[in-house]
């Protein structure tokens, strides 16, 4: 990587040292024995599970039916999928999640909350600010929104996106010292969304050896990218000895080693015939020949943004002052979790295709980015000076989600939303 300090001198600012990014891991068992079954998905149609297996899985993982294996998945309709599946098993989750890693679950929240936001802005007329995270622009761009931007802009997708992750995640909570824990221990799960790194590792676990997992792309349409770098800093004692140990350890053995200990996807042409080929150490478990593969390299890099399945990179990097905010983000998510039972526990009885409507959600959506709503607001008055109602244009749009959460629940969430707001700064000023 270099930067550019003028037009005529270059100077190197970095070496890419490994890559990651995040994708599913899931029991194929678990899927199969409900493929045929169906529900109204998200906007309204019939959705097979078959289909929304098909449409995620690895060629060689797909059920009998491939050809619907290009169809766009919503992450609520997924979930939807998740739940149905693990009703049939008690004591398995229906969606799991590493909570070891920091910034699992911040980043799980950026994939769901910008995949519905770019859904809801499909309309001429209407912009996502999560489109400008997946361009790859010179580091002075001013263009990159905040944290506070994006939830000032996308307030109603943020909901969205958390009442999908409280609905799906009913094994985790969040604890007073601002982490996360599973509330009881399951039996499996029915998907897990996954690194390269915790996926390597979760495989070797002895409870996952004899299960059919499989890897699965992201619904949506983003997939949150780690990228590492190493470099010198200033003032180091010996510069070439710096340079000759970011030599050895960027090699193309290096690179290999890291990838097969689990570490990281290569950043280097490590094969540059058959590097596609490379074996990883995550496995699939294949039960009519009753052995098991190695999921190659060029599989693994399948589930990103090369597939063409409408998956683009999320980078971070790109939220302007994340590296400052994500700390506040965790334990804001983390209380979000806590205080569940104070505003969610009535609307995750509802099934999330009903709860999240996505006609009632998509004009929530229009009319909280227009400037003269009144979408959040609470006693105000009408035409004739009469007050009406709190929330009242809320519950005209999307009655479900607001008897479900109530006056209570939506007052509760717009004052965690001002405290988020009010903790991070909007711009580097």
């Amino acid at each position: 990587m270099t930067r550019s300090d003028n037009q005529a001198y270059q100077v190197i600012d970095r070496i890419p040292y490994y890559w990651d990014f995040g994708f599913l891991v899931a029991d194929r068992h678990l899927w199969e024995g409900c493929k045929d079954d169906s529900f109204m998905g998200w906007k309204g149609d019939p959705v097979r599970i078959a289909e929304i297996w098909n449409a995620l899985a690895l060629e060689k993982d797909r059920f009998g039916d491939r050809g619907s294996s290009e169809k766009e998945v919503s992450w609520i309709d997924f979930f939807t999928a998740c739940e149905r599946i693990a009703s049939r098993h008690p004591g398995v989750a229906a969606f799991d999640i590493n909570i070891k890693n920091t910034e699992s679950m911040s980043c799980l929240l950026l994939e769901v909350w910008g995949s519905i936001s770019k859904s809801l802005s499909e309309n001429p007329g209407q912009t996502s600010k999560f489109q400008k995270l997946n361009e790859r622009k010179p580091p002075e761009s001013t263009e990159w929104p905040s944290l506070k931007q994006l939830f000032e802009a996308h307030t109603v997708s943020l909901l969205s996106a958390l009442i999908s992750l409280l609905h799906a995640c009913k094994q985790i909570r969040g604890t007073s010292d601002h982490r996360f824990e599973e509330v009881y221990s399951t039996k499996g799960f029915v998907a897990s969304r996954q690194w390269y790194s915790t996926a390597s590792a979760m495989m070797r676990l002895p409870e996952h050896s004899g299960k059919e997992l499989c890897l699965l792309s992201l619904p949506g349409n983003v997939s949150t990218r780690g990228d590492w770098y190493l470099a010198v800093t200033a003032g180091s004692r010996s510069r070439l000895l710096a340079e000759r140990a970011i030599d050895l350890m960027t090699s193309r053995k290096m690179n290999v080693a890291r990838f097969h200990d689990g570490l990281g996807l290569p950043v280097r042409d490590v094969l540059p015939i058959y590097w596609d080929r490379l074996s990883s150490p995550i496995v699939r478990h294949v039960a009519d020949l009753g052995e098991k593969q190695a999921v190659t390299l060029g599989e693994i890099e399948s589930l990103g943004q090369s597939t063409g399945k409408h998956i683009e990179w999320l980078w971070r990097s790109r939220i302007r002052n994340y590296d400052r905010d994500c700390f506040y983000l965790r334990r804001w998510l983390s209380r979000v979790f806590f205080e569940r039972r104070s505003w969610f526990n009535k609307a995750g009885e509802i099934p999330l295709t009903d709860l999240l409507a996505f006609n009632a959600i998509e004009k929530l959506e229009k009319e909280s980015s227009e400037s003269s709503t009144n979408l959040w607001k609470v006693s105000k008055k009408d035409k004739n000076g009469e007050t009406v109602e709190d929330f009242h244009e809320f519950r005209q749009h999307a009655e479900v989600l607001y008897n479900a959460l109530d006056k209570t629940g939506l007052e509760r969430f717009l004052h965690m939303l001002d405290i988020i707001k009010n903790v991070i700064r909007g711009n580097s000023h």
